[in-house]
């Protein structure tokens, strides 16, 4: 081997450990996010089950339609109460699911307890829309839940940028479902994933750090919206499709897609105008950093929203 060949080989070497090394400090600032200061050996771990995380159609299919693979959804209130009305479908993130709150002040708790009803809640953390549609994809998922009266999505402004870029990008849970819109079908083409390879960390990391307007995921945003509609008058013709703009950071969605949602018989309700609080109202926020609801929130909230869809 002469000079030459080994100085490029040594150097090939010192890039790929810069690189690498440079990928796992993006990967531990960002794993830092939800685990403060995590120990060496869980930093190790996550890091290697990111690059290891699974991705093809069983698996999805598993933790999203059957719930019962790294993934635990809620458990459905009131199951088994007889002669009730129809029941409710709750998709979203942690709001819905529920977070840093008791689990009998979660959203699908309390409006089990306030009207009665059963109540599905297939929310999850750091969900969108996406995950909704990929649900009401499948036509297994109409064999698991009963048709229900009301369809909720609880939106909040964040949704938009999960469109494109995991919420954590360290937390391998939020980087499975994606959808993309596809110009010469005109139809949403769900993004599949080389098994072999993975994207570098830090390109999801830089990607989360860029400042850019996520109102340029506005139409994906409404093609996942409105699919999702049509799949549920296909499977459930007589279910209400409700969307629930929960935080009052949605004017840009309110002035660009909201009159063509409603004209596709979408019900759009601004919690803002039933239930008026800041979105930082320690009231009903975890605190004046964290607009998560409370356990005060979902108990206010409730009961206005069932008589505002008394109007529908």
């Amino acid at each position: 081997m002469n000079n030459l060949l080994k100085k490029v080989l040594i150097n090939i070497f010192c890039i790929l450990i810069i690189l690498i090394s440079f990928d796992m400090l993006t990967y531990y600032i960002d794993l830092n996010r939800y685990i403060k200061h995590p120990s060496f050996s869980d930093f190790l771990s996550l890091y290697k089950t990111y690059y290891s995380r699974k991705v093809d159609k069983e698996y999805l299919y598993n933790k999203y339609i059957l719930g019962n693979q790294e993934i635990e959804y809620r458990k459905v209130v009131n199951q088994n109460i007889k002669k009730s009305p129809p029941p409710i479908l709750l998709f979203g993130c942690s709001y819905v699911y529920g977070h840093k709150i008791p689990q009998d002040k979660i959203l699908s708790e309390v409006l089990g307890k306030y009207t009665k009803r059963a109540v599905y809640n297939r929310a999850f953390h750091g969900a969108g829309p996406q995950l909704m549609l990929y649900q009401l994809q499948s036509e297994d998922f109409y064999k698991i839940i009963p048709q229900p009266e009301y369809i909720i999505y609880v939106y909040i402004s964040d949704h938009l940028r999960r469109l494109k870029i995991p919420c954590i990008p360290s937390i391998k849970d939020y980087m499975d479902i994606y959808y993309y819109y596809d110009k010469h079908s005109k139809s949403l083409k769900l993004k599949h994933y080389n098994k072999y390879f993975k994207l570098p960390f830090i390109f999801y990391f830089i990607n989360d750090k860029i400042n850019y307007n996520i109102y340029n995921n506005m139409d994906l945003f409404k093609y996942e919206i409105l699919e999702s509609k049509k799949l549920i008058d296909k499977h459930w013709k007589n279910t209400k499709f409700v969307v629930f703009l929960y935080d009052k950071y949605n004017t840009e969605i309110q002035n660009s897609i909201i009159p063509e949602l409603k004209s596709n018989g979408i019900i759009i309700i601004n919690r803002n105008d039933i239930t008026p609080f800041d979105d930082n109202d320690t009231r009903y926020a975890l605190n004046e950093t964290d607009k998560h609801p409370n356990e005060h929130a979902w108990e206010y909230i409730v009961p206005k929203l069932m008589q505002e869809l008394k109007k529908y």
